[in-house]
């Protein structure tokens, strides 16, 4: 049985990360953490405590500085203000566009775009211009583009 397929094995597993910025005192100081797989945890913390630095990290957007990290699969980040991550004009493209520029072939994109607006609950919002969505439905778009 490999470490990855053992029910045991956490999904997350942060030891002993460090990360500070260029002068200025560390965000993270030794920060370790455990999430074990089919559980969905929240990070709770006050503003400057580093969540937003931890969740870059895990997401790959910032470099390890110093400890170690081991991820089951991948990590996806969905920002605080969803239109900072949103780049095309309507929600079929936005989703599409990750899968179009992995080159998959026309009518796979489209599968995976349906599934995930399925998955997310817009569906029928496919075609509608990300500047008419409420701010929900913007972050469930990331989600779905993930």
């Amino acid at each position: 049985m490999t470490s990855s397929s053992n029910p045991l094995t956490p999904a997350i597993k942060v030891q002993e990360l460090y990360f500070g910025w260029p002068q200025g005192k560390p965000v993270l100081r030794a920060c370790s953490l455990q999430v074990p797989r089919g559980q969905f945890w929240m990070v709770l913390g006050a503003n400057g405590s580093g969540k937003s630095t931890l969740l870059r990290i895990l997401a790959g957007l910032l470099p390890i500085q110093a400890g170690q990290i081991q991820l089951e699969g991948r990590v996806g980040f969905v920002f605080q203000n969803p239109d900072h991550q949103l780049v095309m004009p309507t929600v079929g493209a936005d989703i599409a566009f990750g899968l179009v520029q992995d080159r998959l072939p026309l009518i796979e994109v489209r599968q995976r775009v349906n599934d995930a607006l399925t998955a997310v609950k817009l569906q029928d919002l496919q075609r509608r211009p990300i500047y008419a969505l409420s701010g929900g439905q913007k972050q469930r778009v990331a989600i779905a583009a993930l």
